[in-house]
């Protein structure tokens, strides 16, 4: 990861390198999901990829830098305190990210289409569901403030595609 930038550039680092970090994470996020889908694991081996990814996710939110984390109901900050070299394009691509990325890991015990085999013993019945419930509230509040988040987005000619296909 590059650790500064030229003098006279208009790059903003800790943004590039977020951007980056969640890249990884998404891969990550692909690989594991897509390996659980290829075979039949157990309701602890799901779950356990589940809260694993959940908290990588959690970990990069929280370490981003003041100026791009909305605060606590999801919302994104004022456009008045970014840096001058930091669009509000890029706070909204960071949200967007993060909340989408909670959506793909937790829609693999939510979304019918996502439906995957695994073994569930009849003692875990509970356990399941209390999983599913837990899932479920998380897709559902990260789609809220998608949908909540989308009166920062103004679509113009000059929006860049990368910006719009993200929202």
């Amino acid at each position: 990861m590059p650790s500064k930038v030229l003098e006279g550039s208009g790059v903003n680092l800790d943004i590039f390198v977020h951007s980056v970090k969640h890249a990884q994470i998404s891969g990550r996020i692909a690989k594991k999901i897509t390996a659980l889908k290829a075979s039949n694991h157990n309701l602890e081996d799901i779950v356990n990829t589940i809260s694993s990814l959940d908290e990588e996710v959690r970990n990069w939110r929280d370490s981003l830098p003041p100026f791009m984390k909305w605060d606590s109901h999801g919302l994104l900050p004022d456009q008045s305190s970014l840096p001058p070299n930091v669009h509000p394009y890029h706070v909204c691509w960071q949200a967007f990210s993060y909340y989408g990325s909670l959506i793909a890991i937790h829609s693999v015990l939510v979304h019918p289409w996502n439906a995957m085999a695994f073994r569930v013993e009849p003692n875990q019945k509970q356990q399941l569901r209390r999983h599913v419930a837990h899932s479920t509230s998380v897709v559902v509040h990260a789609s809220r403030k998608m949908v909540q988040n989308l009166r920062h987005i103004t679509i113009t000619a000059s929006t860049p595609k990368w910006y719009v296909s993200s929202s």
